[in-house]
């Protein structure tokens, strides 16, 4: 390849961990949406371009998984407790599941990740076709109110994907079934969890897709500098 302050409640402000150091040990917990074409695999590869230091990535995923069946049938819970991460990555798939479910499991891994002195990070996916009754802006509303409540960071990478629709129509972020992300696509939300995990913007990191043409990759990394801070 080439190469607002949330408003917190009391019982959870002081489970908020302040990290002086990035990151070098990843858990993503997620589905399909994390998995395929490895975002994992796409932010290890951006940070040692950026650093020339490798970091350790690791998944807990399951196909069609929302976090509810996440928490309750894989091991997810076990390797966040036993495995030394500095950041959790917690990825839900709203369409698949409601926003009561997603509050209940997502208070559960929180809880979890910070009880192993790890920092979660919501992993805020996208809106598509097959389920149409879950919408961008619901998926965002269930997003910013976890976010308000428990002040975990959310990595908008919906808002991106919805901006770059706008900006580079030209760029296709959806694989051929319209719901899961293209190379293209998981590299724009590898983008935007890299700028939520390390604090730095992405604009200028030399490593991109083999599709995409180096002015697009420019274009997708503006956004996900500035869809962190609500310019979407």
């Amino acid at each position: 390849r080439n190469a607002s302050p949330a408003r917190l409640s009391s019982s959870l402000k002081g489970a908020i961990m302040v990290k002086s150091r990035p990151p070098a040990r990843i858990l993503f917990v997620g589905n399909s949406l994390t998995y395929v074409n490895n975002v994992d695999q796409w932010i290890a590869l951006l940070r040692k371009s950026v650093t020339g230091s490798s970091i350790q990535v690791a998944t807990c995923v399951m196909g069609g998984a929302s976090l509810k069946k996440l928490w309750q049938e894989t091991a997810a819970r076990r390797k966040i407790a036993g495995g030394g991460f500095d950041a959790v990555v917690l990825q839900e798939d709203l369409p698949e599941t409601t926003p009561e479910s997603f509050e209940k499991f997502c208070r559960k891994f929180i809880g979890a990740v910070r009880d192993a002195g790890a920092t979660p990070l919501l992993h805020q996916t996208w809106a598509y076709g097959r389920l149409p009754d879950v919408t961008h802006g619901d998926i965002c509303a269930a997003h910013r109110k976890m976010s308000e409540v428990t002040g975990a960071e959310v990595a908008d990478v919906g808002s991106a994907r919805v901006r770059a629709a706008r900006e580079a129509p030209h760029v296709n972020l959806w694989a051929e079934d319209m719901e899961h992300p293209s190379e293209a696509g998981t590299y724009l939300a590898a983008l935007v969890l890299y700028r939520a995990l390390f604090k730095e913007p992405t604009l200028g990191i030399a490593h991109r897709p083999d599709c995409l043409r180096e002015r697009d990759s420019v274009i997708l990394q503006k956004i996900a500098d500035g869809v962190d801070q609500g310019i979407n």
